[in-house]
């Protein structure tokens, strides 16, 4: 399977995208002209050359029609095309979580799918038992059948895109978060503030969630000469609660002894917060006797006290580009299967 990362769009394609939007609000009709190629320069502001190549698209692709010397015209109206919208519902317990990145998630879709004259249809995941022919899907992962789902969807000859997955998939293109890498900036990021001695919390280190996590956090100490302590992993349920959480502190500056963390990197914004709750209640500052870090950015990280070091994990972007992907594949773009992987972007606040 091929990986990418985000491409640049082509001129002539958002050119193309930006003609299809105008001419699907009905401004023109079926037989009339299309503007001409000086016309479409001066409103769009592009050159010829890619005028010309939009117009021959146009054509291409059955919309428009080139009469000789009298100039292109519109043959049918562009059709309107839904995208199957396929949620996930949390798990009892990781609402509190989940919540916020769904909503992200569905920011950027429902607002690239409206620029683009997109209508939306929300399904539940047992319509993916029987997925309609030629039909298009936005599918969001996490669940065991994902692989399943995505090859019954190619048989018929339709297409998916799944977001929030944990792995690449064969039949369908994936739009996800290089966790490894986030753990790597921000574990990075607090030994240059000169952290030696960076305590890592997370979930299960046998979930695929968390394990690319926890390997970014030794990529970094790695890349810094630094020796990686067992003694300063700790693990907390997918649920964090303040009891939860100061078991697995207590039991990281015990076996630390008298060489304990300077530093806590949180595998998500949810862990972090309750530790700096924690902390709050024992009359432990932060960032002056632990700094910490998490990775979400979601709306609490940025009122907790202190507000929160974190990473933009760039949800409503993941879905636009979700949505980006299927106007490719509808336009009858050839591409080959793509894990297309966000690397995070730090977000400094006071908690380091």
């Amino acid at each position: 399977m091929a990986r990418s990362n985000e491409k640049t769009i082509p001129l002539w394609s958002e050119l193309y995208d930006k003609m299809l939007k105008d001419i699907s609000t009905g401004l023109l009709k079926p037989g009339e002209r299309l503007p001409s190629l000086n016309d479409i320069c001066k409103r769009y502001a592009v050159s010829k050359i890619t005028a010309i190549r939009v117009l021959e698209e146009l054509e291409k692709d059955g919309y428009a029609e080139k009469i000789q010397g009298k100039g292109t015209f519109l043959k049918r109206p562009v059709d309107a095309f839904r995208i199957r919208l396929v949620l996930r519902l949390p798990d009892a317990g990781s609402g509190d979580y989940m919540l916020p990145v769904i909503a992200a998630y569905l920011q950027g879709i429902e607002t690239e799918a409206r620029e683009n004259g997109i209508s939306l249809e929300y399904l539940s995941r047992e319509c993916l038992d029987n997925p309609e022919p030629d039909a298009y899907y936005i599918i969001f992962a996490s669940d065991i059948r994902d692989c399943e789902y995505a090859e019954a969807i190619s048989r018929v000859g339709g297409y998916a895109v799944f977001i929030h997955s944990r792995e690449a998939l064969a039949s369908a293109d994936t739009v996800r978060l290089d966790f490894r890498k986030g753990m790597e900036i921000t574990t990075s990021y607090l030994i240059s503030r000169g952290r030696r001695r960076i305590a890592f919390l997370g979930g299960s280190l046998e979930s695929p969630w968390y394990a690319p996590r926890f390997k970014g956090y030794y990529t970094a100490l790695e890349k810094a000469g630094l020796p990686l302590d067992v003694k300063l992993v700790g693990e907390v349920e997918s649920a964090p609660s303040i009891e939860s959480v100061a078991r697995a502190f207590d039991r990281i500056m015990s076996d630390a002894g008298a060489n304990p963390p300077d530093a806590f990197v949180a595998s998500d914004d949810l862990r972090a917060i309750v530790l700096m709750n924690l902390f709050r209640q024992r009359g432990i500052k932060v960032p002056e006797t632990f700094a910490v870090t998490g990775m979400d950015n979601r709306p609490s990280s940025r009122t907790s006290i202190p507000p929160l070091t974190t990473l933009d994990c760039q949800w409503e972007k993941q879905g636009a580009l979700a949505v980006k992907r299927i106007i490719e594949r509808k336009r009858g773009t050839e591409l080959p299967s793509s894990d297309i992987l966000l690397e995070p972007k730090l977000v400094i606040r006071e908690s380091d």
